[in-house]
């Protein structure tokens, strides 16, 4: 009988969701009215350089002689400045909007599970799937981002380095969850469990029964 699927607590929480979400409306609105207005200013720009004709054969020197030949476009080089300026707003409008759409969707999408011995680990962009039992399990740390604006600090977080080699997917999972020192004692103890699913212990220190050991530690540690 297989095993229900365990999320596992590593997402962001609904408030800060949401909180998120404002910020990136007005990120991205903000964005969109600035590239609407650069753009308006480089197509005026250019309709003022393609629509300026001649004053006739003859026109008026800086020195006020009647000379023969068009008069000279002095705004032309003004205008051709303010185009590429005009593009070059939009250009920077458009990086800040996919910046926060990218950060949005890592907002509302990361997320990891468990399926049996499956750990399944979603991005902003994509996922990675790997079976903890036949894959090569690691420990290590990283550090993470924890809160927002001018409560934002880093932690140093315990994370899994999993390593699937046949089919070459490797993916990291953060130990800690969402406003928690560490997972939930349960799903420490599930991700132990599928590590050493059908595995044989051949040395004491083989890195896969290492990891799951102190993944059991940390789930009877009442303080983390």
């Amino acid at each position: 009988m297989s095993q229900p699927r365990l999320a596992l607590s590593i997402g962001v929480p609904t408030g800060i969701k949401i909180f998120a979400t404002v910020v990136a409306a007005f990120m991205i609105g903000g964005s969109v009215l600035f590239a609407v207005l650069a753009s308006g200013l480089s197509f005026f720009a250019r309709t003022t350089v393609n629509s300026t004709v001649g004053d006739g054969d003859f026109h008026i020197d800086d020195n006020g002689n009647l000379v023969p030949g068009p008069a000279p476009d002095p705004g032309s080089d003004i205008a051709a400045g303010i185009s590429v300026i005009g593009l070059a707003g939009a250009g920077c409008a458009l990086l800040v909007s996919l910046v926060a759409v990218y950060f949005l969707l890592r907002v509302w999408r990361t997320a990891a599970w468990l399926d049996g011995t499956v750990l399944t680990v979603r991005g902003a962009l994509s996922s990675k799937t790997a079976d903890l039992s036949t894959s090569i399990v690691n420990g290590g740390s990283r550090l993470q981002a924890v809160g927002a604006g001018d409560s934002r600090t880093l932690h140093r977080v315990q994370v899994l380095q999993v390593a699937d080699p046949r089919s070459g997917v490797q993916l990291t999972l953060p130990l800690r969850g969402a406003g928690l020192a560490m997972l939930p004692a349960g799903q420490l103890t599930a991700l132990a469990d599928a590590i050493t699913r059908g595995r044989s212990r051949t040395e004491a220190t083989e890195s896969s029964f290492v990891v799951a050991d102190r993944l059991r530690e940390f789930a009877r540690d009442p303080f983390a």
